[in-house]
């Protein structure tokens, strides 16, 4: 019974976060957070007095679609409404968010032993969700992307007013003026889009398969510390607290740190943690203990800067469902990750050592995007593509022509 109402909350985290990312971008992100919360809070307390075991499946798939959906509708929302220089800290906010309420949640698993008490709790936080949402205006971009120039312009007016921006009546008229003349959403985007064109559908490619390799390795790892020793509590409840440093971690490398050389540095701990488990005799719990822990933290790290890569990647009429479908094949790696426990401890490893490598290869078919401006549209993406791929195919001969230039005393001007 337990492995199937884990699956049935699987599977509706899975469609939620696909449909309410597809109905965001077509309606607005804040129309649909009222109704991702609207979900977990009627269903959550149907679940109380559910008659019977397949209600509770049912009312249990039901909420955990709103949660999904509650997964990447504010985010992509939250990136929309910042300038490059924010994102960082945005995103650690995000994770310390996840930090805090899987360090607190053992605590709640111990004191309410009746489910129903539980089930109660777990409404208090999404309420104050509720009453933070009142207040929260819609994306500027997704207006402006949408052609919703009115509603845009006196949202931006009253962003301008509150920041005390110097001139911002201009500035506002100047950046709706640019956006003008730039395409705006004819139709309904759905996840056919993101695989019109080769260049989108590889990037779609590369964070499916490494938003699901990041996410087996975190909870194949949160399985194998649970195990370790009698008190599965307490195990997670350090696991948790344990995560805390990477907050910090998160915004300096975020911050500071090229999109593709995070990667490597990520990549690489998982693999020789991976390795080093493979390798490990019995009997070494503490080093096992240690070696898990390393793997966790650089996966988990590499969650959020995919969530943001993602975002900054994709237009923004296509970006709640980049990032809703990406999440929604991150399931599929929270699915298999029970199965891959299940595999002898050395067969276990070497498998996720083979999906780290694989990983980090997908990771090289993306572009760099650190402290860029979030593209609007489909073309101005194909520009990106271009630009990056046009760096990289001529920055040694540049280099070259620069060396030459330098040694005989020329000076050029673009």
């Amino acid at each position: 019974m337990n492995s199937v109402h884990r699956s049935v909350l699987m599977a509706g985290l899975m469609v939620g976060n696909f449909v309410f990312s597809h109905l965001s971008d077509w309606f607005g992100r804040r129309l649909l957070i009222f109704v991702c919360v609207f979900f977990q809070v009627a269903f959550n307390l149907a679940l109380i007095a559910s008659p019977n075991f397949n209600w509770i499946l049912a009312l249990t798939f039901l909420a955990a679609c709103g949660y999904g959906g509650m997964q990447n509708i504010p985010f992509a929302m939250t990136m929309e409404s910042v300038g490059p220089s924010q994102r960082a800290f945005v995103t650690t906010c995000e994770e310390f968010g996840w930090i805090i309420g899987i360090s607190i949640f053992p605590l709640f698993t111990y004191m309410l032993t009746d489910w129903r008490y539980l089930q109660i709790s777990l409404v208090g936080p999404v309420l104050i969700i509720l009453a933070l949402c009142i207040w929260c205006d819609e994306s500027p971009r997704w207006l402006v992307a949408n052609g919703h120039i009115e509603r845009a312009r006196k949202l931006l007016l009253k962003i301008g007013q509150m920041n005390e921006i110097k001139d911002y009546v201009n500035k506002v008229e100047k950046i709706l003026r640019g956006r003008s003349g730039k395409e705006t959403v004819t139709s309904k985007a759905s996840v056919v889009d993101l695989f019109r064109e080769w260049s989108l559908g590889k990037m779609a490619c590369s964070f499916y398969v490494q938003f699901a390799v990041s996410i087996l390795l975190y909870y194949s790892l949160i399985f194998l510390i649970v195990d370790i020793g009698t008190n599965p509590h307490l195990n997670l409840f350090v696991s948790g607290l344990l995560e805390l440093p990477l907050i910090p971690v998160c915004y300096i490398t975020l911050k500071k740190l090229r999109r593709r050389v995070l990667y490597l540095f990520l990549y690489l701990p998982s693999l020789l943690a991976s390795i080093g488990l493979a390798c490990l005799p019995p009997g070494y719990t503490w080093i096992e203990m240690l070696l898990a822990m390393i793997s966790k933290w650089a996966s988990q790290v590499l969650f959020t800067l995919l969530v943001v890569h993602v975002a900054e990647c994709f237009p923004t009429q296509v970006r709640a469902l980049a990032v809703g479908s990406s999440l929604t094949m991150s399931r599929i790696g929270a699915i298999i990750a029970p199965f891959i426990n299940r595999l002898d401890s050395r067969w276990r490893n070497v498998v996720c050592a083979v999906l780290v490598i694989s990983g980090y290869l997908w990771s090289l078919v993306l572009p760099e995007t650190s402290q860029e401006n979030l593209p609007d549209t489909l073309v101005e993406v194909r520009l990106k593509l271009q630009d990056n791929t046009k760096t990289s195919t001529v920055s040694q001969p540049r280099a070259a022509m620069a060396s030459t230039n330098e040694n005989t005393g020329s000076l050029q001007t673009r």
